[in-house]
């Protein structure tokens, strides 16, 4: 954990109190949803303690691995501007309401990729972009099987059998 400055960590235990306070008072607004779809915040939910704890999970997260300095503090960068970033999504409810719920734990959190931390929208938007590179891989790896093989018309010598 030495490769984050005490200074850098501290702003990050401020910005993730003063998002997670926010985010607690849109959860309070929605009141667990209109169809009630949604969890509701527990009562034991303190945003300045979340932060404290999710910043230290954070950091402990940034330097496993045993990466190098830069790296770690890059990698921490990084994943700090991701949670903040899909904590204050508008269109995010769902993260909001897990967190101030505490379904989803500090320690969580900090580890989870930015495709779990993502709205549902932006979820299926990308497994259908995904799915649609995997079809075109498909459909180039059969172009490219049929040139290479000369039994199916390919440019290869034709093997007479």
């Amino acid at each position: 954990q030495v490769c984050v400055p005490s200074e850098l960590r501290d702003k990050a235990r401020q910005s993730f109190a003063d998002t997670l306070t926010s985010a607690l008072q849109a959860v309070k607004e929605v009141n667990g949803g209109e169809d009630g779809s949604q969890p509701t915040a527990s009562e034991s939910f303190d945003a300045k303690s979340y932060a404290n704890d999710l910043e230290e999970a954070l950091a402990t997260w940034a330097a496993s691995g045993g990466v190098l300095a830069n790296v770690c503090l890059r990698n921490y960068k990084t994943k700090l501007r991701s949670i903040v970033f899909n904590i204050r999504d508008a269109h995010n409810p769902d993260l909001k309401c897990n967190i101030c719920a505490l379904h989803i734990l500090p320690a969580r959190l900090a580890t989870m990729s930015t495709d779990e931390m993502a709205s549902k929208h932006i979820q299926s938007w990308r497994r259908g972009v995904a799915d649609a590179a995997e079809k075109q891989k498909i459909l180039h790896l059969d172009e490219e099987s049929i040139k290479n093989n000369p039994l199916l018309g390919g440019a290869g010598k034709r093997v007479v059998v």
